[in-house]
């Protein structure tokens, strides 16, 4: 089976959503503690939840705008 999106996340990225969203002075322990706080069971879920979201919306686009081709057994 094949895989077509995957996510990851680095220290890097916590570092720049300290800074650039929270105006937060990124340090290892900041980025420690933020790291401790996800909850990465949820986080999960949501980011499934938002790629099912645009895999409906993709078909349901296919639908409307018709570029899904349609077969005989339609």
């Amino acid at each position: 089976m094949e895989r077509y999106a995957e996510t990851y996340w680095t220290e890097a990225d916590i570092a720049e959503a300290l800074e650039s969203y929270g105006g937060i002075k990124a340090t290892d322990e900041r980025i420690q503690s933020v790291l401790g706080a996800i909850n990465w069971e949820h986080l999960q879920e949501k980011m499934i939840e938002a790629g099912w979201a645009v895999i409906y919306q993709t078909i349901s686009e296919g639908q409307t705008f018709g570029y899904l081709p349609e077969t005989e057994e339609d």
